[in-house]
C-alpha cells in the first residue's frame, strides 16, 4: 500500500504539472490580468506555476520517536526506525528545509520531477566574520 501511494503521489504531480503550464499574465502591480478589465497602460510578465515533487527522507520527528519504540507496531518497521536513530541517520527537519528552499531559490528542477532530499548537494556552508 506504501508503494502504491508514493507511486501515485509521482504520477499526480507529473500530470498536474501538464495541466498548469498555462500562463497566467500579472500586471506591474502584481494582480491577476482580467482580460482587458484592467488599465491598459499595464506592464505584462509571463508566470508559468511549477510542480515540485519533493521527498524530504526520513525525518526525526515525534512521529519517528514513536516508530522506534513502538511495541505493537511490526518488530521489523520498528527495528529499522530504532536503527536509524541510533545510528543518527534521520534527517533533521531544518536540514530538509535548507535543501528544498535551496532547491526552489536555484529554480534548476524539471516541472514535475520527483527530487529526493539525497538527490541535492547540501547547502555550502560558509564561515561567518565575527
Amino acid at each position: 500500500v506504501y508503494c502504491t501511494g508514493k507511486a501515485a503521489r509521482d504520477m499526480f504531480h507529473k500530470t498536474l504539472a501538464k495541466e498548469v503550464e498555462v500562463e497566467v499574465e500579472v500586471t506591474k502591480d502584481n494582480s491577476i490580468d482580467l482580460g482587458g478589465l484592467e488599465s491598459p497602460e499595464s506592464q505584462k510578465d509571463t508566470n508559468i506555476t511549477r510542480i515540485l515533487n519533493y521527498a524530504p527522507g526520513a525525518i526525526e520527528t515525534a512521529m519517528t520517536d514513536e516508530l522506534s519504540s513502538s511495541n505493537t507496531l511490526d518488530s521489523d518497521i520498528s527495528d529499522y526506525f530504532k536503527k536509524m536513530k541510533d545510528e543518527s541517520t534521520l534527517i533533521q527537519p531544518h536540514q530538509t528545509a535548507e535543501r528544498l528552499v535551496n532547491l526552489i531559490a536555484e529554480d534548476k528542477f524539471v516541472n514535475g520531477d520527483h527530487v529526493d532530499y539525497w538527490d541535492l548537494e547540501p547547502a555550502s556552508t560558509t564561515p561567518t566574520e565575527d
